[in-house]
């Protein structure tokens, strides 16, 4: 079996589980911070959005340390970094540290964990990649059909600070085990091939990106003639001897080919 259809198992639920730091399910708690904290709308909303474009800076670096590492590692540390995150916001204590916590739950389950879903998909498809990423898209509909509806069942039974812890714990629960026990970088990791090819299909000998005549144009090339060659025999033994007469010595001195004497002798 190609295991590309478990890593995107992983991917999926990894999807999933960027909920609590998407909009849709931190949406549900600003009632509860604003009237802990004390604040306006205006000001939690400010805070958010702060928080938000400050936290796709890092995403920067972070694509790069994910082509270094592994999808593998980013994802497992980006699941830790969002429980941490889900469990710190409860202790905001005014807009400046709510801003904080929202940067952490934003690049953490919005930008590290869902990057290291999209690449890990990437590593394991290529021309079914579409179909691929479609199956993980889908997750996050349902996330918004269902998690607010059981977010809000939680802040009601628990309130909004242990609600999101709760929801902190669950991803690790789920995400963790995944990326310990079925996550793996690349097909080649286990000697599979990208798409599920057959290890024995060879390689292609033409860059995917090359020109579809390529091939054509070289041979084309070299059949064609250099332009010493579209001179005869008979042409170049006369201009060997024009050259030998030109560059005959004249008084000790060699002369260039078509140089002649101040005396205007040949």
């Amino acid at each position: 079996m190609f295991y590309g259809w478990v890593i995107l198992g992983v991917a999926t639920v990894a999807t999933l589980a960027t909920s609590p730091g998407q909009s849709y399910l931190v949406g549900k708690f600003s009632a509860e911070i604003e009237r802990t904290l004390g604040l306006d709308e205006t000001t939690l909303t400010a805070a958010y959005g702060i928080a938000t474009f400050a936290a796709a800076i890092p995403l920067l670096y972070l694509g790069k340390l994910a082509d270094r590492f592994g999808p593998r590692t980013i994802m497992g540390g980006a699941a830790i970094a969002l429980g941490i995150a889900c469990w710190v916001i409860g202790f905001a204590q005014g807009p400046v540290s709510l801003a904080v916590c929202y940067f952490l739950l934003r690049f953490a389950g919005q930008g590290a964990l869902g990057l290291s879903a999209s690449h890990s998909v990437a590593m394991w498809f290529e021309r079914k990649l579409g179909t691929a990423t479609g199956v993980k898209m889908f997750a996050m509909p349902v996330a918004i059909f269902w998690l607010p509806m059981f977010t809000t069942w939680l802040i009601g039974t628990y309130g909004w600070k242990t609600a999101y812890g709760l929801l902190g714990v669950g991803v690790w629960i789920i995400v963790l085990p995944l990326v310990v026990v079925l996550h793996r970088n690349k097909p080649e990791d286990i000697g599979q091939r990208v798409d599920g090819d057959p290890p024995d299909d060879p390689e292609p000998d033409v860059h995917p990106h090359a020109h579809p005549d390529a091939e054509l144009l070289a041979g084309s090339a070299i059949e064609q003639p250099l332009a010493i060659d579209l001179i005869d025999d008979d042409d170049q033994g006369d201009a060997a001897r024009l050259f030998a007469e030109e560059t005959r010595p004249e008084m000790g001195a060699p002369r260039a080919p078509g140089v002649r004497s101040a005396a205007g002798a040949p």
